[in-house]
Protein backbone atom coordinates (compact mmCIF):
# COMPACT_ATOMS: atom_id res chain seq x y z
CA UNK A 1 0.00 0.00 0.00
CA UNK A 2 1.16 3.50 -1.21
CA UNK A 3 2.42 5.40 2.04
CA UNK A 4 0.60 8.75 2.76
CA UNK A 5 3.47 11.58 2.25
CA UNK A 6 3.22 14.58 3.72
CA UNK A 7 5.25 17.50 2.60
CA UNK A 8 5.90 20.52 5.01
CA UNK A 9 7.26 23.91 3.86
CA UNK A 10 8.09 27.47 5.67
CA UNK A 11 8.49 30.36 3.68
CA UNK A 12 9.72 33.69 4.54
CA UNK A 13 9.68 36.06 1.50
CA UNK A 14 10.56 33.33 -0.53
CA UNK A 15 8.56 34.30 -3.61
CA UNK A 16 11.27 33.79 -6.23
CA UNK A 17 11.65 30.39 -5.39
CA UNK A 18 8.77 28.70 -3.99
CA UNK A 19 7.48 28.16 -7.56
CA UNK A 20 10.19 26.55 -9.04
CA UNK A 21 10.28 24.29 -5.66
CA UNK A 22 6.44 23.49 -6.07
CA UNK A 23 6.96 23.06 -9.80
CA UNK A 24 9.63 19.88 -8.76
CA UNK A 25 7.19 18.82 -6.12
CA UNK A 26 4.51 18.31 -8.87
CA UNK A 27 6.44 16.28 -11.10
CA UNK A 28 6.66 13.43 -8.65
CA UNK A 29 5.34 10.47 -9.89
CA UNK A 30 3.83 9.81 -5.86
CA UNK A 31 1.04 11.79 -4.73
CA UNK A 32 1.66 14.45 -2.02
CA UNK A 33 -0.03 16.71 0.12
CA UNK A 34 1.68 19.71 0.37
CA UNK A 35 1.23 21.91 3.33
CA UNK A 36 2.84 25.76 3.53
CA UNK A 37 3.21 27.30 6.63
CA UNK A 38 4.18 31.00 5.45
CA UNK A 39 6.26 32.91 8.07
CA UNK A 40 4.33 36.82 7.71
CA UNK A 41 6.08 37.32 4.68
CA UNK A 42 6.42 41.21 3.29
CA UNK A 43 6.27 39.47 -0.39
CA UNK A 44 3.92 37.51 -1.93
CA UNK A 45 5.04 34.15 -1.08
CA UNK A 46 1.74 32.55 0.49
CA UNK A 47 -0.51 34.09 -2.79
CA UNK A 48 2.12 32.23 -4.86
CA UNK A 49 1.99 29.17 -2.78
CA UNK A 50 -1.84 28.98 -2.71
CA UNK A 51 -2.13 29.57 -6.41
CA UNK A 52 -0.33 26.77 -7.16
CA UNK A 53 -1.59 23.34 -8.07
CA UNK A 54 0.71 20.97 -6.02
CA UNK A 55 -0.37 23.03 -2.99
CA UNK A 56 -3.16 21.50 -0.29
CA UNK A 57 -3.17 23.76 2.24
CA UNK A 58 -1.40 27.26 3.17
CA UNK A 59 -1.14 28.19 6.77
CA UNK A 60 -0.86 32.28 7.20
CA UNK A 61 1.73 33.41 10.60
CA UNK A 62 0.71 36.41 11.68
CA UNK A 63 4.27 36.96 13.30
CA UNK A 64 7.61 35.02 11.85
CA UNK A 65 7.72 31.89 14.25
CA UNK A 66 10.89 30.33 12.30
CA UNK A 67 11.88 27.06 11.16
CA UNK A 68 11.33 24.65 14.43
CA UNK A 69 7.51 26.30 15.42
CA UNK A 70 6.84 26.69 12.00
CA UNK A 71 7.13 22.77 11.16
CA UNK A 72 5.00 22.39 13.67
CA UNK A 73 2.65 24.60 13.51
CA UNK A 74 2.09 23.18 10.19
CA UNK A 75 2.23 19.20 11.07
CA UNK A 76 -0.43 20.03 13.41
CA UNK A 77 -3.92 17.82 13.29
CA UNK A 78 -2.13 16.10 10.03
CA UNK A 79 -2.43 12.38 9.33
CA UNK A 80 0.08 10.59 7.85
CA UNK A 81 2.76 7.92 7.32
CA UNK A 82 5.89 9.82 6.20
CA UNK A 83 7.23 13.29 6.72
CA UNK A 84 8.98 15.34 4.15
CA UNK A 85 10.40 18.73 4.99
CA UNK A 86 11.61 20.73 2.16
CA UNK A 87 12.61 24.52 2.54
CA UNK A 88 11.41 26.70 -0.20
CA UNK A 89 14.74 27.25 -2.08
CA UNK A 90 15.35 23.78 -2.68
CA UNK A 91 14.24 21.96 -6.62
CA UNK A 92 13.49 18.05 -6.40
CA UNK A 93 15.10 15.72 -9.39
CA UNK A 94 12.55 13.68 -11.35
CA UNK A 95 13.13 10.39 -9.59
CA UNK A 96 14.02 12.25 -6.05
CA UNK A 97 10.94 11.17 -4.04
CA UNK A 98 10.67 7.82 -5.47
CA UNK A 99 14.34 7.41 -4.64
CA UNK A 100 14.16 8.42 -0.83
CA UNK A 101 10.49 5.74 -0.54
CA UNK A 102 12.76 3.25 -2.33
CA UNK A 103 15.44 4.01 0.79
CA UNK A 104 12.90 3.81 3.13
CA UNK A 105 11.50 0.43 2.06
CA UNK A 106 15.13 -0.81 2.22
CA UNK A 107 15.86 -0.03 5.56
CA UNK A 108 12.82 -1.73 6.79
CA UNK A 109 12.39 0.11 10.09
CA UNK A 110 11.47 3.28 11.08
CA UNK A 111 14.39 5.81 10.06
CA UNK A 112 15.46 9.59 8.85
CA UNK A 113 16.47 9.75 5.66
CA UNK A 114 18.38 12.46 3.32
CA UNK A 115 20.06 12.70 0.19
CA UNK A 116 22.98 14.90 -1.50
CA UNK A 117 22.68 18.73 -2.42
CA UNK A 118 24.01 20.63 -5.16
CA UNK A 119 23.72 24.83 -6.11
CA UNK A 120 22.04 25.96 -9.49
CA UNK A 121 25.22 25.63 -11.43
CA UNK A 122 25.13 21.47 -10.67
CA UNK A 123 27.86 21.89 -8.45
CA UNK A 124 28.08 20.58 -4.40
CA UNK A 125 26.27 23.63 -2.92
CA UNK A 126 28.00 25.69 0.38
CA UNK A 127 25.10 24.03 2.49
CA UNK A 128 26.58 20.80 3.82
CA UNK A 129 23.22 18.24 3.74
CA UNK A 130 25.20 16.07 5.98
CA UNK A 131 25.77 16.86 9.73
CA UNK A 132 27.99 15.80 12.04
CA UNK A 133 27.61 15.25 15.99
CA UNK A 134 28.20 18.25 17.90
CA UNK A 135 30.02 17.10 20.34
CA UNK A 136 33.72 18.42 22.08
CA UNK A 137 35.85 17.02 19.11
CA UNK A 138 33.47 18.80 16.29
CA UNK A 139 34.08 22.19 18.69
CA UNK A 140 37.57 21.61 18.82
CA UNK A 141 38.12 21.40 14.86
CA UNK A 142 35.99 24.51 14.42
CA UNK A 143 37.90 26.57 17.16
CA UNK A 144 41.53 25.54 15.24
CA UNK A 145 39.81 26.47 11.90
CA UNK A 146 39.88 23.05 10.31
CA UNK A 147 38.60 23.06 7.23
CA UNK A 148 39.30 26.90 6.64
CA UNK A 149 42.74 26.15 5.17
CA UNK A 150 42.62 24.30 1.57
CA UNK A 151 45.02 21.38 2.84
CA UNK A 152 42.56 20.70 6.31
CA UNK A 153 39.41 20.59 4.11
CA UNK A 154 38.84 17.00 4.98
CA UNK A 155 38.98 17.51 8.15
CA UNK A 156 36.06 20.06 8.43
CA UNK A 157 33.65 19.75 11.41
CA UNK A 158 31.19 18.66 8.79
CA UNK A 159 32.80 16.93 6.22
CA UNK A 160 31.17 14.02 4.33
CA UNK A 161 32.54 11.75 1.41
CA UNK A 162 29.73 9.27 0.17
CA UNK A 163 31.18 5.87 -0.49
CA UNK A 164 31.20 4.93 -3.79
CA UNK A 165 27.79 2.87 -4.83
CA UNK A 166 26.50 2.93 -1.52
CA UNK A 167 23.11 3.32 -1.96
CA UNK A 168 22.44 4.27 1.92
CA UNK A 169 24.71 4.93 4.76
CA UNK A 170 24.26 6.19 8.38
CA UNK A 171 25.21 9.28 9.40
CA UNK A 172 25.11 11.36 12.71
CA UNK A 173 22.69 14.07 11.76
CA UNK A 174 21.40 15.35 7.67
CA UNK A 175 20.24 18.87 6.89
CA UNK A 176 16.11 19.84 7.46
CA UNK A 177 16.49 21.44 3.64
CA UNK A 178 15.43 17.91 2.92
CA UNK A 179 14.08 15.61 5.56
CA UNK A 180 12.04 12.69 5.28
CA UNK A 181 10.76 11.40 8.84
CA UNK A 182 8.34 8.56 10.27
CA UNK A 183 5.46 9.65 12.01
CA UNK A 184 6.56 7.16 14.73
CA UNK A 185 9.78 9.13 14.79
CA UNK A 186 7.93 12.66 15.03
CA UNK A 187 5.39 11.63 17.25
CA UNK A 188 8.13 10.50 19.70
CA UNK A 189 9.83 12.75 20.04
CA UNK A 190 7.42 15.93 20.05
CA UNK A 191 8.50 17.60 16.94
CA UNK A 192 11.29 19.58 16.55
CA UNK A 193 12.41 21.85 19.35
CA UNK A 194 11.48 25.22 19.50
CA UNK A 195 14.28 26.65 21.20
CA UNK A 196 15.93 26.88 18.13
CA UNK A 197 14.76 29.84 15.49
CA UNK A 198 16.20 28.48 12.79
CA UNK A 199 19.21 26.05 11.92
CA UNK A 200 20.50 23.01 14.57
CA UNK A 201 16.72 21.98 14.85
CA UNK A 202 17.68 19.18 12.49
CA UNK A 203 20.61 18.59 13.71
CA UNK A 204 19.14 18.45 17.28
CA UNK A 205 16.42 16.24 16.56
CA UNK A 206 18.90 13.47 14.82
CA UNK A 207 20.31 13.03 17.81
CA UNK A 208 17.21 13.15 20.13
CA UNK A 209 16.35 9.99 17.88
CA UNK A 210 19.48 8.48 17.99
CA UNK A 211 19.18 8.54 21.70
CA UNK A 212 15.41 7.00 21.42
CA UNK A 213 17.04 4.21 18.79
CA UNK A 214 16.50 5.69 15.41
CA UNK A 215 19.12 6.09 12.76
CA UNK A 216 19.48 8.54 10.19
CA UNK A 217 20.87 8.14 6.86
CA UNK A 218 22.01 9.39 3.62
CA UNK A 219 21.55 8.66 -0.05
CA UNK A 220 23.64 9.98 -2.61
CA UNK A 221 20.97 8.66 -5.34
CA UNK A 222 18.68 11.33 -4.13
CA UNK A 223 19.09 14.16 -5.63
CA UNK A 224 17.96 18.04 -5.67
CA UNK A 225 18.87 21.57 -5.54
CA UNK A 226 19.64 24.05 -3.06
CA UNK A 227 20.13 27.62 -3.37
CA UNK A 228 20.53 28.23 0.44
CA UNK A 229 20.28 31.45 2.49
CA UNK A 230 17.28 32.21 0.60
CA UNK A 231 15.21 33.51 3.30
CA UNK A 232 18.21 35.46 5.36
CA UNK A 233 18.57 39.44 4.32
CA UNK A 234 22.29 38.84 3.71
CA UNK A 235 25.67 36.55 4.48
CA UNK A 236 26.38 37.73 7.91
CA UNK A 237 22.61 37.45 9.29
CA UNK A 238 22.71 33.58 7.88
CA UNK A 239 25.80 33.41 9.64
CA UNK A 240 24.30 35.00 12.80
CA UNK A 241 21.61 32.02 12.73
CA UNK A 242 23.82 29.49 12.24
CA UNK A 243 26.01 30.18 15.21
CA UNK A 244 23.22 30.45 17.16
CA UNK A 245 21.60 27.54 16.39
CA UNK A 246 25.51 26.25 16.96
CA UNK A 247 25.83 27.34 20.45
CA UNK A 248 22.59 25.91 21.58
CA UNK A 249 23.65 22.52 19.98
CA UNK A 250 27.49 22.51 22.04
CA UNK A 251 25.44 24.50 25.39
CA UNK A 252 23.22 20.83 25.02
CA UNK A 253 25.85 18.55 24.00
CA UNK A 254 29.59 19.10 25.06
CA UNK A 255 30.73 18.54 28.90
CA UNK A 256 30.37 22.01 31.18
CA UNK A 257 29.47 23.97 27.55
CA UNK A 258 32.98 24.00 26.66
CA UNK A 259 31.90 23.84 23.24
CA UNK A 260 29.85 27.11 23.36
CA UNK A 261 33.78 29.14 24.21
CA UNK A 262 35.32 26.95 21.08
CA UNK A 263 32.32 28.64 19.27
CA UNK A 264 33.23 31.95 20.22
CA UNK A 265 37.04 31.61 20.34
CA UNK A 266 36.75 30.03 16.78
CA UNK A 267 34.67 33.14 15.28
CA UNK A 268 36.92 35.51 17.13
CA UNK A 269 39.84 33.77 15.13
CA UNK A 270 38.43 33.99 11.71
CA UNK A 271 36.98 37.58 12.25
CA UNK A 272 40.80 38.69 13.29
CA UNK A 273 42.09 36.53 10.46
CA UNK A 274 39.45 38.97 7.71
CA UNK A 275 41.29 41.99 9.45
CA UNK A 276 44.41 41.72 9.43
CA UNK A 277 44.25 40.65 5.65
CA UNK A 278 41.85 43.19 4.93
CA UNK A 279 38.76 41.69 4.05
CA UNK A 280 35.76 42.67 4.45
CA UNK A 281 33.86 39.52 5.73
CA UNK A 282 31.57 37.96 7.40
CA UNK A 283 33.29 36.45 10.19
CA UNK A 284 33.85 40.29 12.39
CA UNK A 285 30.52 41.66 12.06
CA UNK A 286 29.03 37.40 13.80
CA UNK A 287 31.38 38.67 16.63
CA UNK A 288 30.90 42.23 16.98
CA UNK A 289 26.90 41.18 17.11
CA UNK A 290 27.53 38.32 19.21
CA UNK A 291 25.78 39.61 22.39
CA UNK A 292 22.32 40.06 19.73
CA UNK A 293 22.38 36.88 18.18
CA UNK A 294 23.80 34.52 21.52
CA UNK A 295 20.71 32.56 22.72
CA UNK A 296 20.35 33.53 26.76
Amino acid sequence: MPSDVLVVIVTYNSSQDIGACLDSILRSTHRLRVVILDNASSDDSADLAEQHPATTKVIRSATNLGFARGVNEAVKGEQFDLLLLLNPDTRLDDNCVDTLLECRESLGGPAIIGGISRNAKGEPGRHIPVLSQPNLPHALKFAFGLGTIPFTRRFSPDSFHPRPGKRVEPVPAIAGCLMLIEREIWERLGGFDEEFFMYGEDVDFCVRARLCGYSTYVSQFVRYVHIGGASSKSESDELSLVMSGRYLLYRRYTPAALGCHLLLLGILARGVAERLVGRKGKWWPAWKARKVWLPN
